[in-house]
């Protein structure tokens, strides 16, 4: 478990091996063969991985987390059908299996394309992940990058900024928040004002950031803002 968690494939080889010794010429029952289908999955023996979880799943029917594993694998191979069963499965068991949701809704949105109905999912993650204390870091991320690939971009940008609420200065939300400001600036006009007031502080931090200059001056031409579009081309310039 401490490999899996750290990703330490050595770790997990050395422990399946271990596994394999004691269990040798052993009766397994389903949590060796889930315990054993986890490093197969960590290692990336998805296939290895498949078979295991459906001889635990022969004697348990009722884990939610090997259903959920499980889907996990036929996501690795391009199984979705599968991968879609398994956590409806899954949720069915436990309902507030969390991990089974937001797998799911990372699958709505990157493999169905419907990144709205994934909001939903990672707002019903977002309320079971306030009474249980798991880590709502990545929901906010990922609940950010769905409204964006459904083009709302303001409602991206705010829920980067609630998540910025409990996590200050967190680096992937506010890369996400920059990238999105530099990609849609020119859609609407509050996120202009956005792009001008984060890149000009991104500048504070990082006067050398010549993205961000340019960012700048293409906003600042569109405005009509001659001057500034003139300083922020000679800082550019002074850079070469």
């Amino acid at each position: 478990e401490k490999g899996i968690k750290e990703k330490n494939l050595n770790l997990v080889k050395d422990a399946k091996k271990i596994h394999e010794e004691a269990l040798n010429g052993e009766c397994w029952d389903w949590l060796d063969y889930y315990n054993y289908a986890n490093m197969d999955l960590a290692l990336g023996n998805f296939k290895d991985a498949i078979n295991k979880y459906n001889k635990a799943l022969k004697i348990n029917q009722k884990d939610a987390r090997t259903w959920k594993n499980l889907a996990q694998c036929y996501y690795e191979i391009g199984k979705n059908k599968k991968a879609f069963s398994c956590l409806d499965q899954a949720l069915i068991i436990n309902p507030e299996l969390i991990e089974a949701i937001l797998t799911k809704a990372a699958m709505l949105r990157d493999v169905k394309k419907a990144p709205l109905n994934a909001v939903e999912l990672y707002d019903q993650a977002m309320n079971i992940a306030t009474q249980t204390g798991f880590d709502m870091n990545s929901i906010f991320y990922q609940k950010s990058l769905s409204f964006f690939q459904a083009d709302k971009n303001l409602d991206a940008i705010s829920t980067i900024q609630d998540g910025l609420i409990y996590f200050p200065g967190d680096f992937y939300l506010t890369n996400l928040k920059l990238s999105i400001l530099a990609q849609r600036w020119s859609t609407d006009t509050t996120l202009a004002e956005m792009a001008i007031q984060d890149f000009s502080q991104q500048l504070e931090k990082y006067p050398d950031d010549i993205e961000a200059k340019k960012i700048l001056a293409e906003i600042f031409l569109k405005n009509n803002d001659t001057k500034k579009f003139e300083d922020t081309i000679k800082l550019c310039l002074e850079q070469y």
